[in-house]
């Protein structure tokens, strides 16, 4: 049976107690489909990606891949000019967690041979799960419309029809496809079918509130023929509308990561069906498509101060941070923030525990930046609790947290209509406020994904104090994206994120 596992999966962490950390291995795309040697002798390559996703402890380490093309050497020959060849078997050694290689079809090769390249690789302190990539000439291969363009929308209520177009740029026709949308909060989708399921995408990758929506399509779909909906798809600015993205993918039905657990069918008696595409050009070359457009909105970011009581010697937890007043979500791209941070310990203390979110800017213990994640939903708080020793009581030491946009620092926005309460204080031993006499230690609260517009917190002898505000919904985005580990039942449920991120990385943005 040939492989289907989809896509270059996440790292998957070693249990506890155990030697080295396990990652499977992967590729982009998941199998390769060879463009046939032309009439004239002509060749054209086809490029494939194997690798890995892995904590960051492991990037960097050289990594020795093996490619084994036995089963494909009669038809294919795989290269890359840094690597080691000998008969069948090509040796590469790189840092990198990831390796291209170029496959070409060879003369007198024939439109359906088959076979599968078969990937391996170690390195120093972690093993890596073999793999194993589809390759045949001619192949089915879907690629969407590179051209394709999103009718205007320049305001809330806005509507448009989404372009989606897809061909099967090989030679064979396949049994079906399977076509993903992602969009933001701030735009709906207005039809829904039967065929196709709906629900939250992973938030971690693509940020809150964006919704992933799974339309599966019965086949065949014939291998040179380009296809579109014969219902409409149309997308609308609702009221939360700004900075929009849409995101489509195509797969092969049985390379298609599944639904995500908790996705639901509608019951509408609606089918979305596929028609030959009859409108001339179009570019398929990549399976995937994205846009992005603006809509005139404003999200008012407020920064949430505390105020804590605590003798000399005290620690004390500070829950300071971030909320949007809406009315627009703001959602960046991966790796940017949506919303960011400055913050300045009062004097006469020392942070003895920086959160996840944030780091230290001058390296003198009393300023940090924290970012939000990148996104922030309308009306959402977001916490970082710092643990803070207070050294010397000064009465009404003040400090300050800045919140502003990471596209600016932490300048105000110019969509932030209220620049005035950007900034917060963070006061320790208030005047007329006296240090409680007989501290007592406590736990910390519970996270529960809400904040209280300023926090509080009581002093322990046992140098913890807990702030009455519950910590708030980011409070990992500090970490890589890359680096979580799942286990395997999750990788084909995460696939669809790495799809958008690897393509991310090779640069193709419509």
């Amino acid at each position: 049976m040939l492989a289907t596992a989809a896509l270059i999966p996440l790292g998957l962490a070693a249990p506890a107690g155990a030697a080295d950390p396990v990652y499977p291995l992967g590729s982009y795309p998941a199998s390769v489909s060879l463009p046939p040697v032309t009439e004239s002798g002509e060749v054209m390559g086809s490029l494939l990606t194997v690798g890995y996703f892995s904590s960051p402890s492991w990037q960097g380490k050289p990594v020795t891949f093996t490619i084994d093309t036995s089963e494909i050497a009669a038809f294919a020959s795989v290269e890359n000019e840094k690597c080691t060849s000998a008969a069948t078997t090509l040796t590469c050694v790189t840092p990198e967690s990831n390796l291209d290689l170029k496959l070409t079809a060879r003369k007198g090769s024939k439109v359906g041979d088959l076979g599968e390249l078969a990937v391996t690789a170690k390195t120093e302190g972690a093993t890596f799960t073999p793999y194993k990539v589809p390759v045949q000439v001619g192949g089915p291969k879907l690629a969407l419309d590179a051209q394709a363009r999103m009718p205007a929308i320049k305001a809330i209520g806005d509507q448009g029809r989404i372009p989606l177009s897809f061909k099967n740029t090989g030679r064979i026709a396949t049994d079906g496809a399977v076509v993903r949308m992602h969009v933001r909060r701030g735009t709906d989708l207005l039809e829904k079918y039967d065929n196709c399921t709906y629900g939250p995408a992973e938030a971690q990758y693509l940020g809150k509130g964006v919704t992933l929506i799974t339309c599966t399509f019965e086949g065949p779909i014939e291998g040179g023929k380009a296809y579109e909906p014969a219902e409409p798809l149309t997308v609308k600015a609702n009221g939360r509308a700004m900075n929009e993205r849409l995101d489509l993918q195509v797969f092969r039905v049985n390379e298609a990561p599944k639904a995500p657990q908790g996705h639901t069918r509608p019951n509408t008696g609606k089918k979305l069906t596929l028609k030959p595409r009859t409108a001339p050009g179009g570019v398929y070359e990549d399976p995937s498509w994205d846009s992005q457009w603006s809509v005139p909105n404003t999200a008012d970011f407020a920064a949430i101060g505390a105020t804590a009581t605590a003798k000399a010697g005290d620690t004390v937890k500070l829950d300071v941070g971030f909320h949007n007043r809406g009315p627009a979500a703001v959602t960046m791209d991966l790796r940017e923030s949506a919303v960011s941070g400055d913050v300045r310990m009062p004097p006469g203390t020392t942070v003895t525990k920086v959160p996840e979110g944030c780091t230290e800017k001058y390296q003198n213990n009393k300023e940090y930046f924290c970012s939000g994640g990148i996104s922030m939903l309308e009306d959402e708080k977001v916490l970082r609790t710092f643990e803070v020793r207070v050294d010397e009581v000064i009465p009404d030491a003040k400090g300050s947290i800045k919140v502003g946009s990471n596209q600016g620092g932490t300048q105000p926005e110019k969509w932030d209509p209220d620049h005035s309460n950007n900034k917060a204080a963070i006061v320790l031993n208030p005047k007329n406020t006296s240090p409680s006499p007989s501290p007592t230690a406590t736990t910390s609260a519970t996270p529960t994904g809400t904040a209280t517009p300023s926090g509080t917190a009581t002093p322990t002898a046992s140098a913890s104090a807990s702030a009455t505000a519950a910590s708030g919904g980011l409070a990992s985005t500090g970490s890589s994206a890359l680096a979580t580990a799942v286990g395997a039942a999750a990788v084909l449920a995460a696939g669809t994120v790495l799809f958008v991120v690897f393509r991310r990385r090779r640069g193709n943005h419509a």
